[in-house]
């Protein structure tokens, strides 16, 4: 239900800040989706689910990716295991590590004569890795930020 509140509250902000109105920008999005405006409605609604191959044509509409940042917060486990502080030390290490093996290919293509496109395809591995890194440490900070404002709470 996250994900069509912030559909629809996507829609308000982006007609508002183009200064066109509501109507206006829903038969643009009609138009770049293939869906009707009715469609467009039961999605913003909640009474249909918003198909994910939507999305991404959303998120360029849009200029942001809170619709994703909402999928993601969906899709997040409920609880985060905190490692104890070596583990965490060993697990920034382990990160560290893989994220410079991104930037050292990334270096290596550049010195060879140009990115052909299986050094791109490996990049984007790479990249993407690094990503999933930085979301998997922010999981941690973001369970343990939790847990002391819980704490705090009480």
């Amino acid at each position: 239900m996250k994900l069509a509140l912030t559909l629809d509250r996507e829609c308000r902000r982006v007609a508002k800040a183009e200064q066109i109105s509501f109507e206006v920008l829903m038969e643009d999005i009609a138009r770049l989706t293939e869906r009707s405006v009715r469609e467009l409605y039961h999605y913003r609604s909640g009474r249909q689910s918003l198909p994910s191959d939507l999305i991404p044509i959303l998120c360029k509409r849009f200029g942001s990716f809170l619709l994703l940042d909402v999928l993601r917060e969906e899709c997040r486990e409920a609880r985060v295991p905190l490692p104890d502080p070596l583990d965490l030390v060993s697990l920034v290490a382990q990160t560290v590590r893989e994220d410079m093996r991104h930037y050292e290919l990334l270096i290596a293509a550049f010195e060879s004569n140009g990115i052909d496109p299986q050094e791109l395809a490996a990049l984007r591995r790479t990249g993407q890795q690094v990503i999933e890194n930085v979301h998997a440490l922010l999981s941690v900070c973001e369970e343990d930020c939790a847990r002391r404002e819980a704490q705090k709470a009480r």
